[in-house]
């Protein structure tokens, strides 16, 4: 009620550059969101969708955008990089803005532009930077007991999982084991359910007591993927096996891949669906985090592949 009381206080004029605004991001930056940052509340961060470079109508969207800003005397900023979500380098990876990869920028509207230039600066860092989470909390006005929301506490398996957090020199972490009677697991399948959701739970409610310290030392990573090597990066319990290898166009366009693993090449189909081949035959899909991904129509690759994490993979052309 208080924001639609602000709408209904300000002059047409500048609903309608509120409203091209809006619509410039996409919908990004909703109208009630710049009333908010007209009357000093927070700024507004959003992210644009991705691109491969910057086109003359996207440059001139951007131009737009910011003319419209300094209409109603706010500053607007774009960041420095683009972004890649869900990367096969890891969570995110920064490139250059005239990088080829497609990408995403962060955007910010302030009535003070430090803010707009360190909150997008901050939009993707904080989930990975120390201490990251709490300023940009602090730059968007969230209330202090919101301020945590960033520092991530991952749980998981102790795997070569966290290998790229652990191997970033700008992360500040401390590692943790879980306490064996915290909830005595006898099953060697399904641990994100039976141990590592409870625990998660534990740890959001603040509840650290199921935890026990652990060297640095003691955490998996795998050394073939600081060589950038097209390596076995995670095995599921259906023997399903992830790559770091990402799914290129080139693939999409085949029907079959050539897959060497073990100085043996296998015949691979490209499928969508597991029922796209026969039982207990090889398949490979494009996973969620863009990569290659093998599998077996019910049966496990792993086994009939003979891999482990960590092991070399090649796609022969």
């Amino acid at each position: 009620m208080v924001i639609k009381n602000l709408k209904s206080s300000l002059d047409k004029k500048n609903n309608e550059v509120i409203e091209e605004i809006s619509r410039l991001s996409g919908g990004q930056i909703s109208s009630l969101e710049l009333m908010a940052v007209i009357y000093g509340f927070k700024p507004a961060m959003a992210e644009m969708v991705n691109f491969n470079k910057f086109s003359k109508s996207f440059i001139n969207k951007l131009d737009r955008i910011n003319e419209l800003c300094k209409k109603i005397s706010l500053h607007f900023v774009v960041s420095k990089y683009k972004f890649i979500i869900n990367s096969p380098r890891g969570i995110f990876e920064m490139i250059d803005l005239d990088s080829p990869p497609k990408g995403k920028i962060a955007i910010g509207i302030s009535k003070d532009k430090n803010a707009a230039l360190e909150g997008v600066d901050l939009y993707y860092k904080k989930t990975l930077v120390s201490g990251g989470g709490r300023r940009f909390g602090q730059i968007m006005g969230y209330p202090e007991c919101c301020l945590d929301f960033g520092d991530y506490r991952f749980v998981g398996s102790n795997n070569g999982l966290f290998h790229y957090l652990i191997k970033d020199s700008n992360n500040y972490y401390k590692s943790y084991s879980i306490k064996k009677d915290f909830r005595p697991v006898t099953s060697n399948t399904f641990h994100g359910r039976d141990l590592f959701t409870p625990a998660a739970i534990e740890v959001a409610k603040g509840n650290l007591d199921i935890l026990e310290p652990i060297s640095a030392e003691s955490l998996i990573s795998i050394s073939a993927l600081d060589k950038e090597e097209s390596v076995v990066t995670y095995i599921d319990g259906f023997g399903n096996i992830k790559t770091n290898i990402p799914f290129s166009v080139t693939f999409e366009r085949s029907n079959l891949l050539k897959i060497k693993i073990n100085n043996t090449v296998h015949n691979v189909k490209i499928a969508t669906t597991f029922s796209d081949v026969a039982s207990e035959e090889l398949l490979c899909y494009k996973g969620s985090n863009d990569t290659l991904e093998i599998a077996a129509n019910l049966a496990s690759a792993a086994n009939i592949l003979k891999v482990k994490v960590g092991d070399h993979i090649f796609v022969e052309k």
